[in-house]
């Protein structure tokens, strides 16, 4: 038996109602954390997660936020844990590293809301204010962002993991990326398509407001990331993806965007220069728009207004080669640093080549050029027939026959196992904008500029809508049947089938544990407010004393506060002591960007 596990029950015991402990109870699966410092803060969560799991409720600070200047360790993979503040807009959390280091499990429920949280001047690797891996029924709500762009992105997703944020309130100036969702890399272009299915990274009835213009921080996704858009209100900030292009990894295999209302507005202070390039720009995988406004200011020029779809590994392209050999019709095969099932053995990266001496080049003596494809499972690494299943052979490359290399490893209009899965719009318009590039009332469409896209074959503008199906149809062709919510698409033998079905909305997880308000817990301490260049450096405030009243499993989410009231005291530190050395975890460890 895990001796932490074990102990549990007398370390919670201890701390129910033992003086100044940094966990007390709330009721039944319910810890109270004895402030909003990151400390107190973790001991709730690991005393939660030695138990039954539960929720953690975390007071509000008696004056400044609190300073965080690390991340809180969250291990959902041991039970179920909602986590939640009094209120978002009075737990109010400055952090200059990473807040919530979460990892999951599918089927286990973790919930983070009711919470403020804003940037400070950055103390470690800031590329993202909560970050989680693994799991399918993650749900972060509730919260406000305050931020000047400090953190690379908000939220970001690793490996293959699943989840809903919603109801997110963001103000600032500089932006920081909304959301970055990743998978597995590239193994996760081997699952089926699924779109509109829950495995994705849902973001939904969120209000997102920048003053200030950066389009390289868009929403983001790479690494097989499957991300659904939908019904938020997006200012400042536009939809956009990697490909297999500027990094080492995979192309963002699907993006779903519908009902959603972007503003790009001229209100002060506005950007000085007064230009957005386009309006969404993804570089690779498939994808559904429809039913999207923006809203332009009339100073502001749109400089193509439309949704670009780009290749960076296209050979006239400045600046997407950097780490792939460009799609221009060679034969390239993957180095042997990576095995069969794409997983990194040596070197760094992975890296397409011509010739054994590419590898040699960029990874190192003793690599060779080794991996071809499967001659239709494009995913499927091979060196030789017997690697590829039954009926296909190992004879095919990374980027296609064609003289400009089509089609482009991972490029638009292509899904699970580099089938052809075309980008689909319709009902999508603009107004505003200045001078010739403004317009009311008009229709978006797909744009691009390289010889590897082409329309009605990598992307469809315009899909007609209507309750009847038309009698006959083309290779791909689509139709949304508005009675249905289904997109239909042709098949190779001119017979329409279901290609996507609209998600149920609210996302199922919006019924789950709400969180709601996190009640009347007392206040915590709060960390002096530091200057501008030393986040967290003021010492420490005192803790209030925990609420009064007791909610118990079932209760209603308004109910808060804790089981005991507790005056401070020096024998407090004892159960914290013993609950840190029981229960220690090792920190998990992610590449950034």
């Amino acid at each position: 038996m895990n001796p932490s596990r074990a102990l549990a029950p007398a370390i919670a015991a201890l701390l129910v109602c033992r003086p100044a402990a940094a966990t007390v109870s709330c009721g039944q699966d319910c810890y109270q954390a004895d402030s909003c410092e990151q400390a107190a803060v973790q001991a709730a969560v690991d005393a939660a997660l030695a138990q039954n799991g539960g929720t953690v409720k975390i007071p509000d600070p008696a004056g400044a936020p609190c300073q965080w200047s690390k991340a809180v360790q969250v291990d959902g993979t041991l039970a179920p844990l909602d986590i939640v503040g009094q209120s978002q807009d009075t737990t109010r959390i400055r952090v200059s590293e990473q807040a919530f280091d979460v990892a999951g499990k599918p089927g286990t429920r973790l919930t983070i809301s009711q919470l403020q949280l804003s940037d400070a001047t950055c103390t470690g690797t800031c590329d993202s204010i909560i970050g989680v891996g693994g799991g399918d029924q993650w749900r972060f709500h509730h919260l406000r962002f305050e931020t000047t762009g400090v953190f690379t992105r908000l939220f970001r997703t690793y490996g293959q993991t699943f989840g809903l944020i919603d109801h997110v309130t963001v103000t600032g100036s500089t932006p920081s990326e909304f959301v970055t969702v990743d998978d597995e890399g590239f193994p996760a272009w081997k699952r089926p398509l699924d779109l509109g299915g829950l495995a994705a990274v849902y973001v939904e009835d969120s209000d997102i407001a920048f003053t200030g213009s950066w389009e390289g921080r868009p929403f983001d996704g790479e690494n097989g990331g499957r991300m659904v858009v939908r019904k938020n209100k997006i200012r400042n900030q536009m939809l956009g993806s990697h490909g297999l292009d500027s990094g080492f990894g995979a192309s963002i295999f699907s993006v779903i965007a519908y009902s959603n209302s972007f503003v790009l507005d001229d209100d002060a202070p506005a950007w000085s220069s007064k230009t957005w390039g386009r309006l969404a720009h993804f570089r690779g995988g498939t994808g559904i728009l429809y039913d999207n406004d923006w809203t332009i200011g009339g100073d502001i020029w749109i400089g193509a207004a439309h949704i670009d779809l780009a290749i960076y590994r296209t050979p006239t392209d400045a600046g997407g080669n950097e780490h792939w050999q460009p799609c221009d019709g060679s034969q390239y095969r993957m180095c042997s640093n990576i095995g069969k099932d794409w997983s990194l053995q040596s070197g760094n990266f992975p890296y397409n080549c011509k010739s054994d001496q590419d590898c040699v080049d960029e990874i190192g003596a003793g690599t060779t050029c080794k991996w071809k494809t499967c001659s239709v499972s494009k995913l499927e690494l091979c060196a030789a027939d017997g690697d590829c299943p039954s009926s296909e052979t190992c004879n095919g490359y990374l980027d296609g026959p064609a003289a400009d290399g089509y089609p482009c490893y991972m490029q638009p209009g292509f899904g699970t196992q580099m089938q052809r899965a075309p980008w689909y719009e319709w009902g999508n318009t603009r107004k505003g904008g200045e001078g010739s590039s403004g317009c009311n009332g008009c229709d978006v469409d797909f744009g691009e500029d390289v010889s590897q896209l082409e329309p009605g074959r990598d992307y469809f503008d315009d899909v007609p809508v209507g309750t009847a199906l038309p009698a006959s149809c083309k290779p791909h062709d689509g139709f949304f049947h508005t009675a249905e919510r289904v997109l239909y698409a042709c098949d190779a033998a001119g017979k329409w089938q279901k290609h996507y079905t609209e998600p149920p909305y609210p996302h199922p997880l919006q019924g789950g544990s709400s969180g709601g308000t996190g009640g009347s817990a007392g206040s915590g301490g709060s960390g002096g407010s530091g200057g501008a260049g030393a986040a967290g450096g003021g010492a420490a405030g005192t803790a209030g004393a925990a609420g009064s009243g007791g909610a118990t499993k079932g209760e209603s989410d308004d109910d808060g506060g804790c089981g005991c009231t507790l005056p401070r005291s020096e024998s407090s530190g004892f159960g914290a002591l013993a609950l840190a050395l029981l229960l220690a975890r090792a920190r998990r460890h992610r590449p950034s960007c």
